[in-house]
């Protein structure tokens, strides 16, 4: 049976236009000789899940998230445990596994060629599941990292038509406006079956890559394939502390700074003392008052550049 490609594509993200991403599919599958790719567009209502599960049902070899860092997300959590690779067409800010993995992201050719002529890895996925104030408990896939506290506050108070027009830049600005004025929350902190350790923290995040947003590199250590996530609590106490943490991490996160301490575990829980906001991969996802995340390790199949180091 002829393969072909499955692409669920965010149109909100466009350009390009689904024509125009049609027409770049098709070209590069021909190339390879598989069968027409097939296009399944998301809505504010199903940012993914179900488009992928659509694309699985009926046979896809491959499935494209052709979107941004929610719709990759979306895509990944469906995918994991399958044995059905992850293609990424990235058309985001953030694109954050992208950056991880070393894929264009400003060309879409060079993206689509690493789609059908990369190499596959296996990389590890999180399982969270976020207890909101109310009670309510839902479970959300990350890819990348997640967090609760002052990355949640920046990402939720971005303004989008900044991003569209400045990019990264935009989660600057909201940052900036963030700094003063902020206070540690304080939470409870579980690693695998060790005990809860108390800490004020300003962000408490999981990750299991490094790569920010504007290719600012947080954890240079953490690995997508080493089955472990990287805990981190960032606890300044004033803009002074937060100079400090920046400039740690613009010159590469070398060394040990008092301010910032990482962990590692398989199993994370983190209970808050009130609500504070959280977000998955770069996407505000509101209020949580507890998160258990627990990693899968090996259990995403992706396509990377082919000289992508191992």
């Amino acid at each position: 049976m002829t393969p072909w490609a499955a692409v669920v594509f965010n149109p909100a993200k466009a350009p390009p236009a689904i024509a125009d991403l049609e027409r770049l599919v098709i070209a590069e599958t021909e190339k390879v000789g598989w069968g027409p790719p097939r296009i399944w567009e998301t809505t504010p209502d199903d940012p993914g899940e179900g488009q992928a599960r659509e694309a699985l049902a009926a046979g896809a070899a491959l499935v494209v998230a052709a979107g941004g860092d929610g719709t990759t997300r979306a895509v990944a959590g469906v995918l994991a445990g399958t044995d059905v690779p992850l293609g990424l067409l990235p058309m985001g800010t953030g694109n954050l596994l992208a950056r991880n993995l070393g894929i264009a992201l400003n060309d879409g050719a060079a993206a689509v060629d690493v789609i059908l002529n990369g190499r596959t890895q296996r990389i590890d996925l999180c399982r969270a599941r976020l207890t909101a104030p109310d009670g309510s408990v839902r479970e959300e896939p990350s890819v990348v990292m997640l967090g609760m506290g002052f990355d949640a506050e920046v990402i939720g108070d971005t303004d989008d038509r900044l991003k569209h027009r400045i990019g990264w830049g935009a989660y600057v600005a909201a940052g900036l406006r963030r700094l003063v004025g902020g206070r540690r929350h304080p939470i409870r902190l579980w690693l695998d079956d060790g005990p809860p350790r108390l800490v004020r923290v300003r962000s408490v995040m999981v990750a299991t890559a490094g790569t920010l947003t504007g290719g600012v590199t947080l954890l240079p250590e953490a690995r997508l394939d080493d089955g472990l996530a990287d805990v981190v609590t960032v606890t300044p106490k004033s803009v002074a502390g937060w100079v400090r943490i920046i400039w740690w991490a613009v010159l590469g996160a070398r060394g040990s700074n008092p301010l910032i301490q990482q962990h590692q575990a398989r199993r994370v829980r983190i209970d808050a003392r009130w609500p504070m906001p959280a977000q998955m991969d770069g996407d505000a996802v509101g209020e949580a008052i507890r998160m258990d995340v627990t990693v899968e390790p090996a259990a995403l199949v992706v396509r990377t550049p082919a000289d992508a180091p191992d």
